[in-house]
């Protein structure tokens, strides 16, 4: 049967600020997360399959996800949304043109008792590392077979897009494009000669579309944990907040500028207020090697007002691990935690050592979590707490004291910063 989704999903609705986040899974709990790792990672070769069947199986399953995602694709070449309605999806990975093969096709079929029509076609090349490279010229017939590829030909080289554009411009279809999703717009990449339908996508783009959805209450539930988890893989690895910078300001964007008119200055001053509180907290921890700063980036990049201060001195070593503890306010959440550069040569131990305290940790406070071994961010150790948790309270700066004291104490119950400063003078630090 045809999937059918009301034609209500597929008008354009008010998306979500990128500033508001829906809830998303623990970077140790994401499926994707757990299945391709950093695709982006130096040491590794670029994943563009993996990600490609993240998106394909998350497609496949959620149809009223599709359906909303379809929307935003037949926008982009102006095909009238109300085409995609009762059509029957197909999706799949490499499937093949002439002698080369696209990464995702797409294909709407109507379906009727006297004939199934293909009214709409689209091929996607999916960029996750690479960038659109070159390939054999490939000449195809009227019915698009292969009639020679120019292989051996190295003035035959032509952008892969060139092939896929000459194939897509044989199909007998009503609505046809090619897409080209990448972390970085691509638009100035495609080639002049193309002359089928391209348009350019980022995966920031795409998960803005998927997040608007899980903040609007538009999935069933069965559908939100692939979208949940898709949007927090994409968010952690291939998001890119310079997308953000070109697009149109929105009704939300105008809502926000006069909230924080009105409240946003007065706010940064209240949680900048709570945070300063910590500050002899943590002096009196006697753990920070040096001064204790207080970081006011509430609503700049990181999102977080924090007290924070180096573990080992600067010049302890020759090159700095950037061995800090932090704690404070973090986006919507208490939070003390470690974290280290991601190249230094003592992160393996600093992980090593997070992992093996993880389990007393938790047996003081179970929301204690340790960053796995290969995992390549700066975070190595983190305890959080729902910023709501303070609502309730009398004091809250107490409350928020209170937190953070605890979690030292932890720390220090388990012998995190004495295994650390161990370890660090073993590799030389001079402390």
């Amino acid at each position: 049967m045809a999937d059918s989704t009301p034609n209500i999903l597929l008008l354009p609705r008010v998306s979500a600020p990128s500033s508001v986040r829906v809830p998303l899974p623990k970077i140790d709990d994401n499926l994707f997360e757990r299945l391709i790792r950093d695709p982006t990672a130096p040491h590794r070769p670029a994943r563009e399959r993996l990600c490609t069947e993240m998106l394909c199986a998350v497609l496949k399953n959620a149809p009223v996800l599709r359906q909303v995602v379809f929307g935003s694709f037949a926008q982009l070449t102006d095909v009238p949304t109300a085409e995609l309605d009762d059509l029957h999806w197909r999706l799949d990975t490499e499937r093949s043109i002439g002698s080369k093969r696209d990464d995702l096709r797409i294909e709407g079929w109507r379906l009727s008792e006297e004939q199934d029509n293909l009214e709409v076609l689209w091929t996607i090349e999916v960029k996750v590392a690479a960038s659109l490279h070159e390939s054999s010229q490939q000449i195809l017939d009227d019915e698009g077979e292969v009639v020679t590829d120019a292989c051996q030909d190295d003035t035959a080289l032509v952008s892969q897009l060139v092939n896929y554009d000459l194939w897509l411009s044989r199909q007998q279809v009503k609505y046809r494009a090619g897409f080209v999703l990448s972390v970085a717009t691509s638009t100035d990449m495609l080639p002049d000669s193309l002359t089928q339908t391209w348009k350019c996508m980022t995966w920031t783009s795409l998960a803005k579309t998927v997040e608007g959805a899980l903040a609007e209450a538009l999935l069933p539930p069965r559908e939100r944990p692939l979208a949940e988890h898709m949007v927090g893989f994409v968010r952690r690895h291939l998001w890119r907040e310079s997308d953000m910078a070109n697009s149109k300001l929105d009704f939300d964007d105008l809502a926000l500028v006069r909230a924080f008119a009105v409240i946003g200055v007065d706010c940064e001053r209240k949680i900048n207020g709570l945070v300063a509180g910590l500050e002899e907290t943590i002096r009196d921890a006697d753990v920070i090697r040096g001064t204790v700063r207080q970081q006011k980036n509430l609503y700049r990049t990181h999102v977080r007002s924090v007290c924070w201060g180096y573990l080992v001195p600067d010049s302890a070593m020759e090159r700095s691990p950037q061995l800090a503890l932090l704690a404070g306010i973090a986006e919507s959440e208490m939070s003390v935690w470690i974290e280290s550069s991601p190249t230094h040569d003592v992160k393996p131990a600093t992980r090593k050592i997070m992992l093996t305290a993880e389990k007393s940790l938790t047996e003081l406070n179970p929301n204690w979590v340790a960053k796995s071994e290969d995992d390549r961010s700066w975070l190595d150790l983190v305890l959080t707490e729902p910023l709501t948790s303070l609502l309730a309270c009398d004091d809250q700066q107490e409350t928020l004291v209170q937190f953070v004291s605890d979690a030292l104490q932890d720390l220090k119950q388990v012998g995190v910063f004495a295994a650390l400063e161990e370890e660090l003078r073993r590799q030389g630090a001079k402390i």
